[in-house]
């Protein structure tokens, strides 16, 4: 008669494996990017470029309606422009600009975030509250335009 075979018995030295791989594992999910390597000199630089684009948008967002609608924000929810008057045309036209300007600072916005998460150090965290006040700010821009 032969005896069942049992599975997965891991005793000892396996335990011990299984418990030095599953730390490796989380120490690498963790993101935790070295000071003065090649990859935070990239993430930081990803960051800076992160920062610059806010700073344009918010430059748009800042130029009112000439700044916004050289951007060529349109509308695909607008209703038709003959139901609308110009005035109403118009002020559709810069809030869809708004509402896009702002949906891309949000997007750097989230990716600063993660970047900041990745270097896990001071200057990159105060990076990532700047861009999350900015993100609201637009979305509040977003949101007040009629």
């Amino acid at each position: 008669m032969q005896r069942p075979m049992k599975t997965f018995k891991l005793r000892g030295l396996h335990w011990g494996m299984a418990l030095w791989l599953a730390g490796g594992l989380a120490g690498c999910m963790k993101g935790n990017v070295r000071e003065g390597s090649t990859e935070a000199g990239d993430l930081r630089g990803e960051l800076a470029q992160l920062e610059k684009r806010i700073a344009e948008r918010k430059v748009l967002l800042a130029g009112g309606a000439s700044a916004v609608q050289a951007m060529g924000g349109t509308s695909a929810s607008a209703p038709p422009a003959a139901a609308m008057s110009a005035t109403d045309l118009a002020l559709a036209k810069r809030c869809d600009g708004v509402c896009q300007v702002g949906r891309e600072i949000c997007t750097f916005s989230r990716r600063i975030c993660q970047l900041a998460a990745d270097l896990g150090d001071a200057a990159a965290t105060k990076s990532c509250q700047r861009a999350e006040k900015d993100c609201a700010d637009a979305s509040s821009t977003c949101s007040s335009c009629n």
